[in-house]
């Protein structure tokens, strides 16, 4: 999918506060103190949350996860906080330019 696409070309990305997760904890750039969280890792915290349990959380800004739901492959963002649903979007592309243009705001 289009999310495996992303991680072949940059794995993980900390960019203006949005944070899309790393197939493996890794160094952002230039700031080896900082990392990247692992996709697994943080999964794994998320799902001691049962409304996880058929969710992919693949980041966040602070303030909305941004998902794939896994049993129909639709991209859902959801409030940080209470976890309500905000947005469907059909790709992954079309939830990475939505999550970049907000943050420029």
């Amino acid at each position: 999918g289009e999310y495996l696409d992303f991680l072949r070309l940059t794995n993980g990305l900390d960019w203006n506060g949005v944070v899309i997760y790393a197939s493996d904890t890794v160094p952002i750039v230039g700031h080896p103190d900082r990392p990247i969280p692992d996709l697994v890792e943080m999964n794994l915290n998320y799902r001691e949350d049962r409304r996880f349990d058929d969710l992919l959380v693949i980041g966040s800004n602070g303030m909305d996860l941004y998902t794939c739901r896994i049993s129909k492959g639709l991209y859902e963002i959801y409030d940080e906080v209470p976890h309500e649903l905000v947005e469907t979007i059909p790709t992954f592309d079309e939830m990475m330019t939505n999550a970049l243009a907000r943050s420029l705001q």
